[in-house]
Order: C-alpha cells, then structure tokens, then sequence
C-alpha cells in the first residue's frame, strides 16, 4: 500500500477527532493528520499553502455538522479553489446521521469521494487509505 503523506479532519467533535486521528496514527496509514475544529480555518490554510504541494492534503475528512459553518461551505469553496492547489484530493464527507438528501448532494462533486456514517471503523480507514 502507498502510504498517504497528509490527511485532515475537519470537525469539532474533539473524541471523534482524538479517536480517529489515534486509529490513523496506530495503523499506520499516513505520515501526518492535521486537525481544523472549523471551515475557516481549513479554508485559509488551503489559500496560504495552494502551492505548496508536500502541505496539501492527499484526504480530506470533513464533518457535514460543525457549529459555526457546514461541511457544504467547505465543499463550495473547496470547488472555487480546487484547480489553483498544487494537487487533486480526495474528500469524505462525514455525518452521524446519514440523510439520502445529503448523500444526494455529495455525489454531485466527483471529488468527494464518499459520504460516511461517523464513526469510522478501521476497515473504513483501511479500504480508503488503500485506495
């Protein structure tokens, strides 16, 4: 398996957060997994680092629920930004109630790659750090 260089969370659930970032790092399946508790955050380190190719992201997980912005803004601006970034990413939406509605939406941006059920069980992590 080629081993991913970076992955980012984008929630604000700090247990989901801890629990799947240690899962990330006990098996081994990337280098490093940065974590962003909002949209904003994740957004302005893109702007800073687009050109960067070695401090973007091979996956992105992004929560559909945080507090002060939906996982959708970030699907929006990711969309805006995506062809000025030095590489393609794979993005996961994630929720902890799945609505056909949503995982509708998620399929209309071919970058995004799946819509998962939080939270993510080692066989999910496997198969999409495989991938």
């Amino acid at each position: 398996m080629h081993k991913k260089s970076l992955t980012f969370l984008i929630d604000d659930d700090e247990i989901f957060v801890f629990a799947t970032k240690r899962l990330i790092q006990l098996k081994n399946f990337c280098k490093d997994v940065y974590h962003f508790s909002t949209v904003s955050e994740a957004i302005a380190y893109f702007k800073n680092h687009k050109k960067k190719p070695e401090l973007i992201p091979d996956i992105v997980f992004i929560d559909i629920n945080l507090q002060a912005e939906t996982g959708w803004e970030f699907i929006d601006n990711y969309k805006e930004m995506s062809s000025e970034l030095a590489k393609e990413i794979d993005i996961y939406m994630l929720s902890a109630s799945l609505s056909h509605a949503d995982l509708l939406k998620a399929k209309q941006y071919p970058f995004v790659k799946g819509f998962l059920n939080k939270p993510l069980s080692k066989e999910n992590l496997a198969q999409i750090f495989a991938s």
